[in-house]
C-alpha cells in the first residue's frame, strides 16, 4: 500500500532520509520547510498481527519472507523504494534526491530475523552473505544465505533486504588464524584451509584490505611452518637454502599459493635476509621459544657477520641483547650449571653454545672471558664427611705431570700449569651432601644448589656414588676448570687408572718435558690409597688388623712367627757380620699347624642373606642385587639392587653388644642418626652370628629403654635386663 507522510523540518527530513540509506546530500529546489515522503509499506493491522503470531513461532518472519522472495518481481517491483519530495509555496513538488531510499516494508523486515543461514537457523538480513566471487572465500567463516533462496531471482530482493554480497574485509579470516596461533597443537587442516580462503580473498580484494592482511602477517606471527613453528612473514621462507638450513620455511602443502608472494614471503633464505631480519628483532626482549630456536641457527652459520653487523646476540636470559650489556661466555667447550644463576648474570652472559671450538678462540667471542673462570663456587655449609681425606694415585699423577705441559701460547700454559699444582695437592673426600653458592669477584651470583662432586681448592668432594657416575662427573667437573677439550679427553681416559698408564696417555698427546717428568715423583706410595689386592695372601707376621678389611678381631689366630723374624737383619749382602754380635745357630723352632681361617663378619652375613661371593670385595644374588665394598668411607659397604640404586650402607663389626659396650666415631652416629633407614651395623650376636641393626631399630630399642647411647663417647650400652 502506498502512502504520503508530511514533514516540516529540514533536520528531521534529513535524519529519515538517512534511516532510509541515503548516502549523499539532499538537495533542496525549494526555500520551504515542508516535504512529502513517498512510502511504501503494509497496514498496521498486519504487522500487528504478525507479531502476536512471532511471539509464539520463532519462523513466522521467514515464513512470511520466502513468500515474499516467491511472488514475482511484479507485485513488488514498484514498492521497492521510496521518494522524498518537496513542496513549493504554489503546492508544486520537486525530488530531493536520486538515490533510492528504503520503503518501511523493507526497513521493519531487516529488522526481524526473516531470512534462513545454511543450517536453518533464523538470522537478520545484514547478518548474511550471499555467494559471489568476493564472498567465497568466507565460506564457514561468515554465515550465508541459505541456498535454496539465493537464486537469480531472488538476489535483487535479498540486496535489498541487506544481504552483503561483499566483505566487509579480512577481519574475520585473520581473527580465526589468530586463534588457531594460540592453540597448543592447531588443527594442521583448519590452518591450510584459512590460507586457501585468504589466498583467495587477496585475488579480490581491495588495496585497503590486502595492506591490512600484509601488515598483520608482518607483524604477527600467523604462519604455520613445516616444523609446526609461527612465525612472521619476514621470518619464513618459501623454500629452504643450504645456507640458512633451519631457516623457517612454508608448509608444503600450501607453499603453491600465490598469496605468500603477495605478502613478501621470500622465496629463499640468505645471509642477507637472515641479517635483515635480526636487526627487526626488539632489543633487550626475550625471544619467544620458535625465535630462539630460529636466531641459534642462524647465529651458528654467520657468528663474526652478526656479531659485528647486528652489534646483537642471545644471552642466557633468552633475550637479544647488545653486545656492549654482555660481560662473559658461555660455551660448550666449558659449560657449567647456570640455570640458578641470578638473571642479572645471565643477561650478562652471550650464549655461544651454537658455535663450534674454533670459531670460540677467535676474536670478537674471544675477547670476552668465560663464564666458567668467573664463577667461584663455595659451600653453603661444612659438608659432612662420610670418610677421610685420601689421595688418589691417578689424580696426583695427572696433575704432577700436567705441572711440566708446554702449549703454544704461554699465557695458557701458565694457567694450566697452576691448576695441575692444585690438581696434585687434591684430596679425595666422600660428603653425603654438597651444597654450593656460585661467586663472582666475591658476590653471590645464584642460588644454592645441590652438587654430587665438587673440586674446591685442594679437595674433591664427592657424593657416595656408583663409580659408572663417578667416571663421569669427576673429569666434568675437574675439566670444567681447564676449560680445554684435549684437558677433559685426558680426565675421562685417566680416572681409576694406573700412574704408569697416565703418566704414557700424557707423554703420548701433550708435550710434556721429559727431563722434568724423570724428577718428579707424583706422590709418596704411604700417602696413596690403594685398592686391596683380594689375591694376594698377607704376609707371614702381619697383624691380625693388617690382615683383615676393618680392622676388628676375626677370630684368625697369627700364624707362628719365630720373634727373631721380626728383627732387622744387620748382615751385608755376603751374608757377613757388620759388628760383633754372636750369630744364632740355633734351629728354627717348627711353626704349629694353622688353623682354618673363619670368614669375616660381613662374607657371613651376606652369605645368611642368599648372596654368593663373587670375589673378596663383592657378594651377588640371584635376583640381581648385590653388596660391595667402596673404599675410603665410614661406612664401607654398601647393598644395591641390580641397577645399581642403593638400598643401605653396612659398617661391620665383629662386636656382641650383649658382651660389651659399643663405641663407634661421631660422623657414624650422625649418619645413623640422620637417615636411619639407610645406614647400619652388622654386629654379632651372643652367638657369634651376624645380625642387621639397622638406624631405625636402633632408634625404636632407645624408646624402649633396651640400650643408652652416652653422647660424649658415642658409646652404646646394652641393658640385660629387657632382653628377650
Amino acid at each position: 500500500m502506498q502512502e504520503r507522510i508530511s514533514v516540516y523540518s529540514r533536520r528531521q527530513i534529513e535524519r529519515e532520509a538517512q534511516r532510509r540509506g541515503l548516502q549523499s546530500d539532499l538537495s533542496y529546489p525549494y526555500v520551504t520547510e515542508h516535504f512529502l515522503i513517498e512510502d511504501w509499506d503494509f497496514q498496521d493491522l498486519y504487522w500487528r498481527h504478525w507479531r502476536a503470531l512471532a511471539a509464539d513461532d520463532e519462523r513466522l518472519w521467514v515464513r512470511l519472507t520466502e513468500r515474499l522472495l516467491a511472488q514475482r518481481d511484479a507485485h513488488w517491483k514498484r514498492a521497492r523504494t521510496a521518494r522524498i519530495l518537496q513542496v513549493a509555496t504554489t503546492g508544486s513538488t520537486r525530488s530531493t534526491t536520486t538515490d533510492q531510499l528504503l520503503p518501511s516494508w523493507v526497513l521493519r523486515l531487516r529488522e526481524q530475523p526473516c531470512l534462513p543461514d545454511t543450517r536453518g537457523f533464523p538470522r537478520r538480513p545484514e547478518e548474511l552473505l550471499r555467494r559471489t566471487p568476493e564472498t567465497e572465500s568466507l565460506m564457514d567463516v561468515e554465515s550465508f544465505v541459505h541456498g535454496r533462496l539465493d537464486g537469480e531471482a531472488t538476489r535483487e530482493l535479498l540486496d535489498l533486504f541487506g544481504v552483503r554480497s561483499i566483505p566487509t574485509g579480512p577481519d574475520r579470516l585473520l581473527d580465526c588464524l589468530r586463534s588457531l596461533a594460540k592453540a597448543e597443537k592447531p588443527p594442521i587442516h583448519e590452518v591450510e584451509k584459512w590460507y586457501r580462503r585468504l589466498d583467495q580473498m587477496v585475488d579480490m580484494c581491495s588495496t585497503t584490505d590486502l595492506q591490512k592482511i600484509r601488515e598483520a602477517f608482518r607483524s604477527e606471527q600467523l604462519i604455520l611452518a613445516q616444523d609446526d613453528a609461527w612465525a612472521t612473514a619476514s621470518s619464513v621462507f618459501q623454500s629452504s637454502d643450504n645456507d640458512v638450513p633451519d631457516a623457517a620455511v612454508i608448509r608444503l602443502s600450501v607453499a603453491e599459493l600465490a598469496l605468500w608472494r603477495k605478502l613478501g614471503v621470500a622465496e629463499r633464505p640468505t645471509a642477507d635476509l637472515a641479517i635483515e631480519w635480526l636487526r627487526g628483532l626488539p632489543s633487550g626482549r626475550i625471544l619467544s621459544q620458535e625465535d630462539a630456536k630460529r636466531v641459534r641457527g642462524v647465529l651458528g652459520r654467520h657468528p663474526v657477520r652478526i656479531w659485528e653487523g647486528c652489534r646483537h646476540w642471545i644471552n642466557l636470559a633468552g633475550e637479544w641483547a647488545p653486545v656492549e650489556s654482555l660481560s662473559y661466555v658461555l660455551t660448550m667447550q666449558s659449560l657449567i650449571p647456570w640455570r640458578h644463576l641470578h638473571l642479572s648474570v645471565k643477561q650478562k652472559t652471550a650464549d655461544l653454545q651454537c658455535l663450534p671450538g674454533e670459531i670460540i678462540i677467535s676474536p670478537p667471542f674471544s675477547d670476552l672471558p668465560l663464564l666458567s673462570t668467573r664463577i667461584k663456587e663455595q659451600l653453603q655449609d661444612n659438608p659432612m664427611l662420610v670418610g677421610p681425606p685420601v689421595k688418589r694415585e691417578w689424580l696426583a699423577t695427572l696433575g704432577t705431570t700436567l705441572r711440566w705441559i708446554e702449549l703454544d701460547a704461554e699465557e695458557e700454559t701458565q694457567r694450566v700449569r697452576l691448576l695441575a699444582e692444585s690438581l696434585a695437592r687434591t684430596n679425595w673426600v666422600e660428603s653425603s651432601r654438597l651444597d654450593i653458592v656460585p661467586y663472582i669477584d666475591g658476590t653471590p651470583a645464584g642460588t644454592p644448589r645441590k652438587a654430587d662432586v665438587l673440586w674446591l681448592g685442594d679437595s674433591l668432594y664427592v657424593e657416595p656414588l656408583p663409580k659408572a657416575k663417578l667416571a663421569r662427573r669427576v673429569p666434568e667437573e675437574i675439566g670444567r676448570a681447564f676449560s680445554r677439550a684435549d684437558m677433559k679427553a685426558a680426565l675421562d681416559y685417566s680416572f681409576e687408572r694406573s700412574a704408569e698408564d697416565v703418566r704414557e696417555y700424557l707423554e703420548g698427546n701433550f708435550k710434556i718435558l721429559p727431563a722434568q717428568v724423570d724428577q718428579t715423583d707424583p706422590v709418596p706410595p704411604s700417602d696413596v690409597e690403594h685398592e686391596p689386592d683380594t689375591q694376594t695372601e698377607p704376609k707371614q707376621g702381619a697383624g691380625i688388623a693388617d690382615a683383615t678389611p676393618f680392622g676388628e678381631p676375626d677370630n684368625v689366630p697369627t700364624e707362628g712367627v719365630d720373634e727373631s723374624s721380626s728383627e732387622v737383619s744387620t748382615g751385608n749382602a755376603e751374608g757377613e757380620q757388620t759388628g760383633d754380635e754372636d750369630v744364632d745357630t740355633r734351629e728354627p723352632r717348627p711353626r704349629p699347624a694353622q688353623k682354618p681361617t673363619r670368614p669375616s663378619i660381613i662374607e657371613r652375613f651376606a652369605r645368611g642373606q642368599g648372596f654368593r661371593k663373587d670375589s673378596g670385595e663383592r657378594f651377588f644374588h640371584k635376583n640381581g642385587s648385590w653388596i660391595g665394598k667402596s673404599s675410603g668411607a665410614s661406612f664401607p659397604w654398601e647393598l644395591r639392587t641390580a641397577g645399581g640404586d642403593l638400598v643401605r650402607y653396612y659398617l661391620p663389626r665383629e662386636h656382641c653388644l650383649e658382651r660389651e659396650p659399643l663405641q663407634l666415631e661421631a660422623d657414624s652416629w650422625g649418619l645413623i642418626e640422620q637417615h636411619p633407614d639407610t645406614y647400619a651395623l652388622v654386629l654379632a650376636d651372643i652367638h657369634g652370628n651376624p645380625i642387621e641393626v639397622t638406624g631405625a631399630m636402633l632408634r625404636a630399642m632407645r624408646e624402649e629403654g633396651m640400650i643408652t647411647l652416652y653422647p660424649a663417647s658415642y658409646r652404646l650400652v646394652y641393658d640385660n635386663s629387657h632382653n628377650t
